[in-house]
């Protein structure tokens, strides 16, 4: 065991970090899925990818059941552009080959989450390392990923990409398609996209509100969906089996320097439903005839605690 030691607001934390082999499992109240030896959701085409339980329960539907990633060769990328070197991606489809290779962390039995793992990486040119961490807490209906790149040469016009091919439906229903849309009521369509299954409802998206410059988009873009570029445009195809990602432009790095930004995967039952389940994000506006039963819902849970964020026992 190891000791990783991290400078925050509050003041030193010390954290127990455990190298371990992938992948590794990370199973909530409502959230199931695990971290792939390149840093990606899923794990080839080995159950869970991405499950989710509504009810909080942790009964998961297992292999064959409801996944928002499996089956087929599931497509859960991440990739990063600079003039340097192009693109360079991540993807956890068999057989493609990843140009970016690392090693996973749990440090989930020290952090302030119930399950936090780390990928530690570098590109096979040497130009970045590349630290992503993904966490959340056992009744998180979100998984939470901190993203730090920094540049061991000179990149020029760095940009970052996450992205995925949701596929709720084909288990239960046969059905590859997906409703796809940017932006949700008074959430803003760059900070937000998602994918409802075409039969279900059933909604899986991703969300930021960095500061850094970032847009949302979805489609096909065969061969190039690991393109950042095309998410940054704002590429809307509408309904079919398309690639739903969000999208950062971090700008020019010097040698040394780095960056961090973070992100989410949000699930819900619906559109709705995700949204509202979306972390720090504004409520959705309401609709005109739902106003006063909400008003008097607000009122109903006036004095009760927020929303806790830190590891619970």
């Amino acid at each position: 065991m190891r000791k990783v030691i991290f400078l925050t607001a509050f003041g030193f934390i010390v954290l127990s970090s455990v190298s371990q082999s992938a992948p590794i499992v990370m199973k909530g109240n409502y959230i199931y899925t695990q971290i792939s030896d390149d840093g990606t959701l899923g794990d080839g085409m080995d159950y869970p990818g991405i499950q989710y339980d509504p009810t909080g329960n942790g009964n998961f539907p297992g292999i064959g059941g409801k996944d928002f990633l499996q089956p087929g060769n599931p497509w859960e990328i991440f990739s990063i552009k600079n003039e340097e070197e192009g693109i360079v991606n991540n993807n956890n489809v068999n057989g493609i080959v990843d140009q970016m290779t690392g090693t996973l962390t749990d440090l989930s039995s020290s952090s302030l989450y119930d399950f936090y793992v780390r990928w530690s990486g570098s590109d096979k040119n040497n130009y970045f390392d590349i630290t992503l961490d993904t966490y959340f807490n056992k009744n998180d209906k979100h998984i939470m990923f901190t993203t730090s790149i920094v540049a061991k040469e000179k990149l020029t016009n760095l940009k970052f990409l996450r992205a995925i091919d949701p596929d709720q439906d084909i288990n239960d229903h046969g059905e590859w398609w997906t409703i796809n849309a940017r932006g949700y009521g008074s959430i803003a369509p760059e900070d937000w996209v998602y994918a409802a299954g075409f039969i279900t409802n059933w909604t899986i998206g991703l969300y930021s509100n960095s500061s850094f410059t970032h847009n949302t988009g979805f489609g096909n873009w065969t061969p190039a969906a690991s393109d950042p570029d095309n998410y940054l445009s704002g590429g809307d195809d509408g309904v079919g089996d398309f690639k739903i990602g969000i999208a950062f432009n971090l700008g020019n790095l010097s040698k040394n320097d780095s960056v961090t930004f973070s992100y989410a995967y949000v699930l819900g039952i619906d559109p709705d439903d995700a949204a509202d389940n979306i972390p720090g994000a504004p409520a959705p506006i309401p609709e005109p005839t739902t106003i006063f039963l909400l008003g008097a819902g607000l009122i109903g849970l006036a004095g009760i605690g927020g929303r806790k964020f830190k590891k619970t026992s």
